[in-house]
């Protein structure tokens, strides 16, 4: 039997509600746009090409940026007057790799959405 300190079923540390937090963070799916766009690139961006490559209003992704970076998901440093963004950690872009094959296993299956608003048959 596994000890509670290797496996616990709660964490009253709240560290499972940061986790939590932090998944909801990168559910977004502007922010995942954003993120999945650093992760591909591996390096530095400028946020002018994020935007227009993602086909982003400005404003709308400098907020995303601004929240991704105040959270600790994105590094940023000014260059004239410009940013340039990129991931904070490598694990994230691994954590967005981890899921690939799931994802393509299942195709375009989209039941979590799937019938919402009708009647399942």
């Amino acid at each position: 039997m596994a000890s509670s300190s290797t496996t616990p079923a709660t964490d009253s540390s709240g560290f499972d509600a940061r986790r939590i937090k932090w998944l909801f963070l990168l559910g977004h799916p502007e922010r995942f746009r954003i993120i999945d766009f650093l992760a591909e690139r591996g390096e530095e961006v400028r946020v002018t090409d994020i935007y227009r490559a993602l086909g982003m209003q400005q404003a709308i992704a400098s907020q995303h940026l601004i929240t991704l970076r105040d959270r600790g998901v994105l590094t940023s440093r000014p260059v004239g007057t410009s940013r340039l963004y990129t991931l904070a950690h490598p694990q994230i872009a691994e954590l967005l790799n981890a899921v690939r094959p799931y994802v393509m296993a299942n195709g375009n299956d989209d039941s979590a959405s799937a019938g919402k608003g009708k009647a399942k048959k």
